[in-house]
């Protein structure tokens, strides 16, 4: 498997302006109140919640946010109403993209989806995206030399779908989402640079040098959008 979540490259970026972090803070918060409707507010038996709460904390959102959003999705702060829906679209020069959106207003989000698409040359489909794309967990690691061996067997030994090296020695390992978080706590001896479950293209894609810039813009666009929780396509990493 190849690919990746954008929250990542947003993650990495040295300086986040004020009013984007608030945007991301809302998408954050958005996660957490679902989690917590769907599963309960307790992280410890609710790994959806654990999870979206690992993110927040990744990306330094304040404690009392992250307890106001649980609070909203257990029933006992204000009475918001969310949804999670997943779309599927086409973009220019190939690029299939499941798009994840958690929003007050499906009618907006949708008109809004389109309209950014249509800008940069795509267009929402209806199916025809999914088939491509497969549901995993995936905990990127950075093992010493002497370690790498060791590390590739105890993934090996802890239900590890596939392992792919990348560059700078690091490597990339893929599980099923249900084994995700027992994996990546055999692993935590490691150094884990990033991880996260999402959806991963079986079949990548490569975008030409010459079409790198247009493809990035979709992407800021799309991940701009405050209803837009996670942005999954078919292209890989350069």
């Amino acid at each position: 498997m190849s690919g990746h979540s954008h929250w990542a490259g947003i993650k990495r970026k040295k300086a986040v302006q004020d009013a984007k972090r608030a945007r991301i803070f809302t998408k954050l918060g958005r996660a957490i109140t679902i989690a917590a409707r769907l599963g309960g507010k307790n992280p410890n038996f609710n790994t959806s919640l654990r999870l979206a709460i690992e993110k927040a904390k990744e990306f330094n959102m304040p404690k009392d946010k992250i307890e106001n959003s649980v609070q909203k999705g257990s029933g006992e702060g204000a009475d918001i109403r969310l949804e999670e829906i997943q779309y599927e679209a086409l973009g220019p020069f190939g690029i299939m993209l499941i798009i994840l959106v958690i929003t007050d207003n499906r009618n907006r989000a949708v008109s809004d989806l389109r309209r950014i698409l249509e800008k940069h040359g795509g267009k929402m489909a209806d199916g025809g995206v999914s088939w491509n794309f497969k549901r995993a967990g995936s905990i990127t690691i950075s093992p010493d030399h002497k370690s790498k061996e060791e590390a590739m067997n105890l993934a090996i030994e802890n239900g590890a779908d596939d392992i792919i090296e990348i560059k700078n020695g690091a490597m990339t390992v893929y599980s099923a989402p249900e084994n995700y978080n027992h994996l990546k706590e055999k692993l935590l001896s490691f150094n884990i640079l990033e991880s996260s479950t999402g959806y991963f293209p079986q079949n990548p894609i490569s975008v030409e040098p010459a079409n790198r810039e247009k493809y990035e813009r979709l992407i800021e666009d799309l991940t701009d959008h405050p209803d837009v929780q996670e942005v999954f396509d078919n292209v890989q990493d350069m």
